[in-house]
């Protein structure tokens, strides 16, 4: 796919390129005439991806952030810096009607057959009340053995 943007569109395009090892060539007749659906938000999606090639070359990714912004805006397109707010207009009640409360069932992923109570947070604490234990237990030996180490070795040198 070849994507470019015109002033004006030429009258025709010529291609040429290697295909299967050999050359060719063709020339592409443009109608003035013919509006393509899209093209516009193709060229704009290549340009904002020129653009931040660009601004990573050079070592700073935001130097392009006005440019990409203005296009994001213009051609609708989701960006680095641009992104997409639904509002949804629809009424889901008529003014005049009451409020009313109901319980709505917790819906389950398609093709699970866990039941719902079961289903809770992850348990990620990974074992944090012995790892807790564990630690103070090998502190307490490291003290015993440098007070041993410490005071122990005085000792024996006094009696001697």
């Amino acid at each position: 796919m070849i994507k470019a943007r015109f002033d004006q569109p030429p009258a025709a395009v010529s291609i040429a390129g290697r295909f299967a090892g050999q050359q060719w060539q063709t020339r592409l007749q443009l109608r003035s005439d013919q509006q393509a659906a899209g093209v516009a938000t193709l060229w704009a999606r290549a340009k904002v991806a020129s653009l931040q090639d660009d601004g990573v070359r050079q070592g700073n990714a935001a130097m392009h952030r006005d440019a990409i912004v203005a296009l994001g805006l213009e051609h609708r397109l989701l960006t680095p810096y641009t992104s997409f707010v639904a509002v949804d207009k629809t009424p889901v009640r008529p003014q005049d009607a009451a409020v009313q409360q109901a319980q709505i069932a917790n819906r389950m992923p398609a093709g699970s057959r866990q039941p719902a109570p079961a289903v809770g947070y992850p348990r990620t604490a990974l074992g944090l009340h012995w790892h807790l234990v564990i630690g103070f237990l090998l502190l307490g030996l490291a003290l015993l053995l440098w007070q041993r180490a410490e005071f122990g070795g005085q000792a024996h040198a006094e009696l001697a």
